[in-house]
């Protein structure tokens, strides 16, 4: 995290044969915006064949209500 506002991450996923056997690299960054807006990117680069997610961009969104404005009722 550097800022508050920026952060990258990458990680290595090894699933046991019992499972499916999966294994891939994941890598991503993400920037956040006045502490209540947030976007995220991740990419998956698989290590076996046969992922039906291989080499694909996860983009989410995310917002947090809590340090939005109250709204003050009368």
């Amino acid at each position: 995290v550097y800022n508050d506002m920026f952060a990258a991450r990458a990680g290595y996923h090894f699933e046991s044969a019992d499972k499916g056997g999966r294994k891939y690299f994941t890598a991503g960054f993400g920037v956040r915006l006045e502490k209540k807006y947030g976007l995220d990117f991740a990419y998956l680069i698989p290590t076996t064949g046969g992922s039906p997610l291989a080499q694909t961009l996860r983009i989410s969104l995310h917002a947090n209500f809590n340090a939005a404005p109250k709204v003050i009722a009368n």
